[in-house]
């Protein structure tokens, strides 16, 4: 089952040519069976839609085989979670998560999560995932402990609904796992002790995901039991496109296969 988590860079504000690139995303991601968006805004004022790319982008994935959707639910106002699911298999909410702490330059962005099931997998099992993007500050201590507490959240919210192994978690989580810092400070340890024994395929490879020199994005599988993460790589959907030699967004993508252990 392969599968991407890719932050397409559509804001209300900060983008640009976002209908082209969105264009360019949508013929590139036909053969996947599972696609987690990020930045997909959607924009709201008293509940009531303004703007937002999340419509285009579902009818265009319809065309090139997806069937089944998700995404984050309006706010009173400003711009929502911006994440949105596409599957070729159903698909079920188990819940929606909205951060504690959304504040300083994020307030206007109610950032949180998916949890969601996939249903009928051709591995014979029903998989949970997380799609999710966390605060974009950098360079702050108070940052780090904005993420941290939002990885929390995000495990709180699994061990309430009673899931505890085989989660795959995905998106732009905007910790850095190339962070050139003292291995104790190191960021990417907050995933670690918020949800324990993790399986990240690039853990120890260079690959960067947000230019010029980070990776922030992530495909990574909580508590093995029967499911595993193969084939991960990064992937710069477009660039076959001589417009996009660096792919439709700010950050790359990345892609991986799971598999059913138990059938091996």
């Amino acid at each position: 089952m392969k599968i991407l988590s890719q932050n397409i860079w559509a804001p209300f504000i900060g983008s640009k040519n976002d209908i082209a690139r969105i264009d360019e995303f949508v013929k590139n991601v036909g053969d996947y069976d599972l696609v987690m968006i990020q930045e997909a805004f959607i924009f709201t004022l008293f509940f009531m839609r303004f703007w937002g790319r999340d419509l285009y982008l579902e009818d265009k994935l319809k065309e090139n085989g997806f069937e089944h959707f998700l995404k984050g639910s309006r706010t009173m106002f400003f711009q929502n979670n911006g994440l949105l699911v596409a599957s070729k298999y159903p698909l079920e909410l188990i819940s929606e998560i909205e951060f504690d702490d959304n504040e300083d330059d994020e307030f206007f962005t109610k950032k949180g999560a998916l949890i969601f099931k996939l249903l009928n997998s051709p591995l014979n099992k029903d998989i949970v995932f997380v799609n999710t993007h966390l605060h974009c500050g950098s360079g702050y201590k108070l940052y780090k402990n904005i993420r941290y507490k939002q990885l929390k959240n995000i495990s709180d919210e699994l061990l309430k609904k009673n899931i505890y192994a085989d989660i795959v978690l995905a998106g732009d989580l905007n910790i850095d796992a190339l962070e050139k810092v003292n291995t104790i400070e190191k960021e990417y340890y907050s995933i670690i002790n918020n949800f324990g024994q993790i399986h990240d395929p690039l853990r120890n490879k260079n690959d960067i995901t947000s230019p010029p020199n980070g990776r922030l994005d992530y495909i990574i599988l909580i508590k093995h039991d029967y499911l595993w993460i193969e084939n991960e790589k990064v992937v710069k959907i477009g660039s076959n496109n001589e417009k996009y030699p660096d792919g439709i967004s700010d950050h790359y993508g990345v892609e991986a296969e799971l598999v059913n252990c138990n059938e091996l």
